[in-house]
C-alpha cells in the first residue's frame, strides 16, 4: 500500500506537468534521522520475523524510538506539503503497537474479508483481535489496528487508519515536489513565526507598513504631514521653488538641502513681505492679523 501511494503520487505529478528532477531541491531537514528512524524501524521488524532473541527482548523500546524519532523528523518537516498527514499515521500506528507490547494488532473479520487466514499472518509482528467489538477490543487499540481489508489482486492487504494517513501524506508530498518549480523553492513567503505562509495569508501579505515607510515618524495632527523626515529621504522630498516663473508649462524644480518653514510675522508683530508673494493687506491692522496668524 505505502509503495502503491508512492508510485501515485509520482505518477500524478509528471501527468501535471511536473519534473522528477524537482526532488533534487527538496530541502528537509533532520535528514540523518529520517533515515535511522526508517531503517531501525524495519530492521527491527525484519530481524523478529526471522527469529532474532535479542531483538525479540527489546521489540518494544526498539520500535517506540524508532517511531519517537520519526515523529520529531516530521514534525521538523510539517512545512512540507503532506508532512502532516504523515505524521498522523506514523503516531496512529505507534499508539497500536504500543498497546500491544510491541505487535501490530490486525482484526479477524478484516483478515477474513480481504482473503487471508490466521496461518498468514506473521505472530512474531501481529497479534490477532477477536470478533467482538468490546471493551477488550479498544484496551487493545482496536480502531487504530489493521481493519481495513484490501481485497484487490496483487496488492491484498489488510491496513490501518495510520497506513492511510501516511501513504496519503507522502503521495501528496511527492505530487506537490514534482510540481513545484525551483521559483516556488528559493522565494517562499515567511510568516511570523518563520514559517512560510500559504494560501490567502500569503496573497494579502504586503512587504512593510505605514509607519515603517515613513521612518517611523508620528504625523502632526490636522496637516497630514510628518514630524520630521528620514535623513535618506529629507533631501529628496524638499523642493526649492520652480527656476521657472509664468511659463504656460509647468515649472522646473530643484532639490533642496533642507525645508524652512515661511516667517509669519517680524518680532514687532509686522508683516514681512514674501518675494513672489500678493501684499499682505492686513498689515496695520491688529484684529485682524490676530484672527489670520497661527496661535
Amino acid at each position: 500500500m505505502l509503495i502503491g501511494g508512492i508510485a501515485l503520487g509520482l505518477v500524478l505529478g509528471l501527468l501535471g506537468g511536473g519534473s522528477i528532477a524537482n526532488l533534487s531541491s527538496v530541502r528537509l531537514r533532520w535528514v540523518a534521522v529520517l533515515l535511522f528512524a526508517v531503517i531501525l524501524r524495519f530492521a527491527t521488524e525484519w530481524l523478529l520475523i526471522h527469529g532474532n532473541a535479542v531483538v525479540e527482548a527489546l521489540r518494544l523500546p526498539l520500535f517506540l524510538l524508532a517511531f519517537i524519532l520519526l515523529l520529531v523528523a516530521l514534525w521538523a518537516n510539517r512545512t512540507q506539503p503532506g508532512m502532516r498527514l504523515a505524521f498522523v499515521g506514523i503516531l496512529s500506528n505507534a499508539i497500536a503497537i504500543a498497546a500491544n507490547g510491541g505487535h501490530m494488532p490486525i482484526w479477524q473479520p478484516s483478515l477474513q474479508a480481504a482473503g487471508f487466514t490466521i496461518a498468514d499472518i506473521s505472530p512474531s509482528f501481529h497479534t490477532l483481535l477477536g470478533t467482538d467489538l468490546n471493551a477488550d477490543f479498544l484496551r487493545h487499540a482496536g480502531p487504530l489496528a489493521d481493519i481495513l481489508p484490501i481485497p484487490l489482486p496483487f496488492i491484498r492487504n489488510v491496513a490501518s487508519i495510520g497506513d492511510v494517513f501516511l501513504t496519503a501524506g507522502l503521495a501528496f508530498f511527492l505530487f506537490a515536489t514534482v510540481l513545484r518549480s525551483q521559483e516556488d523553492e528559493e522565494n517562499p513567503d515567511i510568516g511570523a513565526e518563520g514559517l512560510p505562509l500559504a494560501g490567502l495569508a500569503a496573497a494579502t501579505r504586503l512587504p512593510r507598513g505605514i509607519q515603517a515607510a515613513m521612518g517611523n515618524q508620528r504625523l502632526r495632527p490636522g496637516t497630514g504631514l510628518a514630524t520630521g523626515l528620514p535623513s535618506g529621504l529629507s533631501g529628496t522630498a524638499a523642493l526649492r521653488r520652480p527656476l521657472i516663473l509664468g511659463s504656460p508649462g509647468e515649472g522646473l524644480a530643484a532639490p533642496a538641502p533642507a525645508l524652512a518653514p515661511l516667517p509669519f510675522g517680524a518680532a514687532d508683530g509686522s508683516a514681512i513681505p514674501v518675494p513672489g508673494r500678493p501684499r499682505d493687506h492686513t498689515a496695520g491692522q491688529p484684529e485682524a492679523r490676530a484672527r489670520v496668524q497661527p496661535g
